[in-house]
């Protein structure tokens, strides 16, 4: 048999295309394991995303959580100390401070409802916890500043502040500054609050 006869039996035997080998033209084959590494990327990116939503939805619990909590540590101070005001009454005491301030100003922090503010401003004004009169610069704005008895209740909320951050220091041990654990804190607050913000301001 020559060399054609030879060529001719195995192209029967072995039938190619487009003039390839039997070997070119077998169909290849998936990589599993490049499937894998695709399906295992696809199931980490999800618990990700997963595990972030759990913790902003804690971030979330833990904000109003801490709300209520404030609240109702210092309507137990003011328990403990017989006054007669609520926990919203005794803040904004606080947040008034040593100085002098507008009902505007105080609104503008965003820490209180204008409506709100201004009932309870009125009923400590009646009360005596603080006084107001008519700014000098501007006689349409009313500046607002703490009575004695009105500084009384700063100083009893400082001093609530103050023991709160010593119980802190001591449960934390005092080779180990509090201000890394706060700035992280801190930080993580902020943006959260420029994210509800931004939410409210643009209506997103």
């Amino acid at each position: 048999m020559d060399v054609r006869q030879r060529q001719s039996k195995l192209s029967a035997t072995y039938p190619t295309t487009n003039g390839t080998s039997a070997a070119q033209n077998r169909p290849m084959q998936d990589n599993p394991y490049g499937e894998n590494i695709s399906t295992l990327n696809e199931t980490q990116k999800a618990a990700q995303g997963s595990a972030e939503k759990q913790d902003y939805l804690e971030m979330v619990q833990l904000t109003m959580r801490l709300h209520a909590r404030l609240m109702s540590v210092v309507k137990l101070e003011m328990e403990r100390q017989s006054i007669p005001l609520n926990a919203v009454q005794a803040l904004l005491l606080y947040h008034i401070g040593e100085g002098e301030i507008t009902a505007g100003e105080l609104t503008a922090r965003e820490q209180y409802l204008g409506s709100n503010a201004s009932y309870n401003l009125k009923k400590m004004a009646e009360q005596g916890w603080l006084m107001n009169h008519r700014s000098k610069s501007d006689r349409r704005a009313v500046k607002i500043r703490l009575s004695d008895d009105g500084l009384k209740i700063y100083k009893i909320i400082d001093g609530l502040f103050e023991r709160h951050l010593a119980q802190m220091k001591l449960g934390k041990g005092s080779s180990q500054p509090l201000s890394s654990g706060f700035s992280n804190l801190i930080s993580g607050m902020q943006d959260l609050d420029r994210l509800w913000h931004d939410q409210i301001l643009y209506r997103l």
